[in-house]
């Protein structure tokens, strides 16, 4: 299928990451929670309180074979009552542990640059660095077009009350339908992620000093093709 329309709109993409996850990353790619679990050989209550529930606070995941990760929080779905804004009345057709799961399967992308620097400005992030890994959309349609979901909202946070649930993602046959694209997932891992990078900075959040809004500050380039 052509999905010139597409690329044109949204060139690159922006994965954002923990900085201690490089070693992890240039070892096995790019790793959804789920298949990061599944590498360290989680089980139990243990894998049920990372994957199947809210994760209040990043979490760190050990094993002797392959070293440490960082989890991030999921601090944005806290439910807000001063707003009114709860998770399980932003669900529709599915509970909270079926959209954790849901959710923990997938690799995520920004499709913009703002979406990326609201990240990086949240208040969890702003006075910290984190690895800004840019890829070529082009390629990773070409390489992994089963494998993708678009969404039109952020769905990491409850930032109002749209309703959600797993055909929130939408396959890439229906972009043409999309008022727009807030988010691009792959299914599970990208464990070839750099063959598709273009660029892997460390950046930290800044702001702009005519709109106040949040941007990306490079710091410095960690990687970029040889």
């Amino acid at each position: 299928m052509n999905y010139d329309a597409l690329i044109s709109k949204y060139p690159k993409l922006y994965h954002m990451a923990e900085k201690e996850n490089w070693d992890n990353i240039l070892k096995n790619g790019l790793l959804s929670t789920t298949a990061l679990l599944d590498l360290f050989e989680y089980r139990g209550i243990k894998r049920f309180q990372i994957e199947s529930q809210l994760r209040g606070k990043k979490i760190r995941i050990d094993h002797p074979d392959h070293g440490y990760a960082i989890i991030r929080d999921q601090d944005p779905m806290c439910d807000k009552p001063p707003k009114g804004i709860f998770l399980e009345k932003c669900l529709d057709g599915i509970n909270p542990q079926q959209w954790f799961e849901f959710l923990n399967r997938k690799v995520f992308f920004w499709a913009d640059r703002t979406g990326l620097s609201f990240m990086l400005g949240a208040k969890l992030y702003r006075f910290r660095s984190h690895l800004v890994i840019t890829v070529d959309t082009e390629q990773i349609i070409k390489r992994y077009e089963t494998k993708i979901t678009l969404s039109s909202i952020n769905s990491g946070s409850l930032y109002n009350l749209d309703k959600r649930n797993k055909d929130t993602f939408k396959p890439l046959s229906n972009f043409k339908n999309m008022r727009r694209i807030t988010e691009l997932a792959v299914d599970y891992s990208i464990p070839d992620i750099f063959c598709l990078t273009i660029s892997v900075h460390e950046c930290i959040s800044q702001r702009n000093n005519v709109t106040n809004t949040p941007m990306c500050k490079i710091i410095k380039r960690i990687w970029s093709p040889s």
